[in-house]
């Protein structure tokens, strides 16, 4: 058989024989433990996936709640600085109420007294008025007789 490249003879059949025992014993040792080994992988990273998921969204909840406690904080604080506001107006308010009473009461104070002052002036010049108006009258007699 001179003109076929391919002859069937022992040889290819116990190469063929061969190459089965070769690949049962692949299968065994490196196939089955490799498809094995991939598969459990393929698992620890399915759950590995889940427990970030699940880390994600449970992070996700706590930035929420960070966010709600801030939001929450700054609106105490705002209100607490409006009350501290308010307060310190109200009290700016009653310092200047009572500022301009007491001023009030020392400018009625000081008319009482500058009109009893004027009133004593008054009084003396009424008096001295009288003593004036007698010692011209002595005069003009004084001349007059």
């Amino acid at each position: 058989m001179e003109g076929n490249i391919v002859s069937l003879n022992a040889t290819v059949i116990v190469q063929m024989i061969n190459f089965l025992v070769f690949m049962v014993i692949m299968d065994k040792v490196l196939f089955k433990p490799m498809i094995t080994h991939l598969a459990k992988r393929e698992e620890e990273l399915n759950v590995l996936k889940i427990e970030a998921e699940e880390l994600r969204k449970s992070a996700e909840k706590f930035l929420q709640e960070y966010q709600a406690v801030i939001a929450e904080a700054k609106e105490k604080a705002k209100e607490l600085l409006n009350a501290a506001l308010r307060e310190a107006k109200e009290e700016r308010e009653r310092i200047i109420s009572q500022a301009q009473e007491e001023m009030q009461a020392k400018v009625e104070k000081a008319k009482a007294e500058i009109w009893a002052s004027f009133e004593q002036e008054k009084e003396k010049l009424a008096e001295r008025v009288d003593e004036i108006a007698n010692e011209i009258v002595e005069k003009l007699l004084k001349k007059a007789a």
